[in-house]
């Protein structure tokens, strides 16, 4: 078991050549950062699991536009009678959501990142934002779809490193081992040597990436994650959830 520190307590186009603007300013400030943070949304940076609350979230508003609802909650359906597989169905969900992403007002889109940025963990986000402010870069590693981390990341004043991608109509979701290669693709190539590595994240899917740094932050993890993470043999602290002072970043 490692040392215990505290930390905390408690339109798709347009999107996604946003997304590539960002990664090109994004790769000009990691050629100046001696420290990078990478966060993991879903149960670290937020409390809760965004995708779910994404698709439960357009199963309702879509009913005010039944021509979209029909194709929706078909992919589900089918993932629910075993037709097809988890990534299928994400694949389908995002395919849809573009679909409809301009035809939608602009305000509905808003709302549901609003209700992520309720579910922010406060005190994580203030000391994300003061690494910030002493030089470090902090960006967002997820497997969650960039149709709204890319908004979320905005809303935290946050960059998105790593989200998940349908292109084509093939998904690329960034987890696990392929998180690891999209962020050595996309950001680690650009870091100048001597940069120190750090991973937040509440869940031993990351061990990959946590491999690539140097040290990794375990926001509540669960016992499962602790136990993998001890037989990694890599270096981790667990965070506290009501601690008043930050102090995870040395």
């Amino acid at each position: 078991m490692r040392t215990i520190i505290c930390i905390l307590s408690n339109s798709s186009v347009s999107h996604g050549q946003s997304m590539r603007n960002q990664r090109v300013m994004e790769t000009n400030q990691a050629r100046q950062s001696s420290r990078l943070v990478l966060v993991d949304l879903d149960g670290t940076l937020l409390i809760l699991n965004s995708f779910r609350l994404w698709v439960a979230y357009w199963n309702v508003v879509l009913l005010m536009y039944p021509r979209f609802w029909a194709r929706w909650v078909n992919p589900q359906l089918n993932r629910l009678i075993g037709r097809c597989d988890r990534k299928e169905m994400k694949t389908a969900l995002m395919i849809q959501a573009a679909s409809f992403a301009d035809q939608i007002p602009d305000i509905m889109h808003r709302f549901f990142v609003q209700l992520l940025w309720c579910c922010r963990r406060r005190k994580l986000c203030v000391a994300l934002q003061k690494q910030i402010s002493q030089g470090a870069w902090v960006t967002i590693v997820t497997a969650a779809p960039a149709v709204y981390v890319n908004r979320l990341s905005d809303r935290l004043n946050l960059s998105v490193g790593v989200a998940s991608e349908c292109m084509n109509g093939v998904l690329r979701e960034t987890l696990g081992i392929e998180k690891l290669r999209a962020v050595t693709e996309t950001i680690l190539s650009e870091l100048p040597s001597g940069t120190r590595r750090v991973l937040i994240t509440d869940h031993a899917d990351d061990i990959p990436l946590a491999r690539a740094c140097c040290y990794t932050l375990l926001i509540k993890p669960s016992r499962s994650t602790i136990k993998q993470f001890s037989a990694s043999k890599l270096p981790f602290f667990i965070a506290r959830t009501r601690a008043k002072k930050c102090n995870g970043f040395s």
